[in-house]
């Protein structure tokens, strides 16, 4: 389940600064291209991140992948919450991208749960019934 690659646009700027129909105004200590440039720049390296551990992940299911996946996934969203206060998401990022990847990160967590599960196990010596 690869999630859609998002489309990053940055908030609309008016020339005047003013607020965009389009979206939300960019605040005032962000309207600088320079900043708005380094948000892109950010969002799209953790974003390729995400995109080459989850085809790792894909391609050979370990608890290793599983491990550097669910990081991938965590780093996105603390990345995100900076550039959704800053006006990046739309209803449609939000829908089509933002909520399966929680799914994902989600289901991703009872995996690697399972998986501490089986290794303490194994440590303990239980029998593989009770595993």
């Amino acid at each position: 389940m690869a999630p859609k690659k998002p489309t990053l646009h940055p908030p609309a700027v008016t020339a005047s600064g003013g607020k965009s129909k389009a979206r939300a105004t960019v605040p005032p200590h962000l309207s600088s291209s320079c900043w708005i440039n380094y948000e892109a720049a950010s969002a799209l390296s953790v974003r390729e991140s995400l995109g080459l551990e989850l085809k790792r992940l894909k391609k050979k299911l370990s608890a290793t992948r599983v491990h550097k996946s669910r990081v991938a996934l965590r780093r996105w969203f603390s990345v995100w919450a900076v550039l959704k206060a800053d006006g990046w998401e739309s209803p449609a990022f939000k829908k089509d991208i933002s909520k399966p990847l929680r799914k994902l990160l989600k289901m991703l967590g009872g995996l690697r749960d399972l998986d501490v599960n089986l290794e303490l196990g194994e440590k303990l010596s239980c029998p593989s019934e009770v595993v």
